[in-house]
């Protein structure tokens, strides 16, 4: 699933703002974006695992892509983002 790679590419990029937010002092906020990432991560590699099955569950697979998504979404617009990267 080509999407999956473009969710986790995004995921990745966030860590240049997490670092950005550390080296400015903004620890809350690098948190916040380090929490979000860690749970997109998980979320991806559950996928990825639930993917290699032969039988996967079509529905369960739309279910986390569709939960990556969003959360890549909250990500994005986040007000951390929006403000200091």
């Amino acid at each position: 699933m080509s999407r999956l790679t473009e969710y986790q590419s995004e995921l990745i990029q966030t860590t240049t703002c997490e670092l950005t937010l550390l080296r400015k002092g903004h620890l809350k906020c690098a948190n916040e974006i380090l929490r979000f990432r860690r749970a997109g991560m998980l979320m991806a590699h559950m996928i990825e695992c639930l993917l290699e099955e032969d039988d996967y569950d079509t529905d369960m697979a739309n279910y986390f892509m569709e939960q990556l998504k969003e959360l890549t979404r909250r990500i994005a617009v986040n007000r951390c983002i929006q403000t200091y990267c």
